[in-house]
């Protein structure tokens, strides 16, 4: 296979574990300096207003999105992983490194997609006002972390 071919795939295999590893990056502690969000992903929901109600509605529903998420996520790993290995083959077979580049930039459209209606559904149990205070948060937590971040 030619080298840009293999260059390509190189690229796009470094291009996802980086978007992995951006994603995968903790957020800050909550407003009141004192809770790490990381140990606990609603407490920004409860920040801006949830009842426990809501909080235990919110907490369903990310539990459902991440049984589903991490078999897509291990099958991502595991395409990744067989391309990656693929690459460091003297002779790529050019259908097989794109199939397997197709499959994951599906599987990869298809997480993101979960996640936005994982974001709309959890929005839908917050009154307006819980979603304004919400997004004020967020941007609170961006102007003190800038780096580009799923929430």
């Amino acid at each position: 296979m030619n080298f840009v071919l293999r260059g390509a795939i190189v690229c796009s295999v470094i291009a996802f574990h980086c978007a992995v590893a951006v994603s995968a990056q903790p957020d800050l502690v909550s407003a009141d300096k004192k809770t790490d969000v990381r140990k606990d992903p609603v407490l920004i929901y409860r920040e801006a207003g949830a009842s426990e109600e809501q909080e235990s509605k919110i907490r369903q529903i990310a539990q459902e999105f991440e049984q589903v998420a991490k078999v897509r996520v291990e099958r991502l790993k595991n395409l990744s992983k067989q391309l990656r290995e693929m690459s460091f083959q003297p002779a790529i077979d050019e259908v097989k490194a794109l199939s397997l580049q197709n499959d994951i930039n599906e599987l990869q459209a298809t997480l993101n997609t979960e996640r936005i209606k994982l974001m709309l559904k959890i929005r839908s149990v917050l009154s307006q006002e819980q979603n304004e205070k919400l997004v004020s948060l967020m941007r609170e937590r961006q102007k003190q972390d800038p780096s580009p971040r799923e929430l």
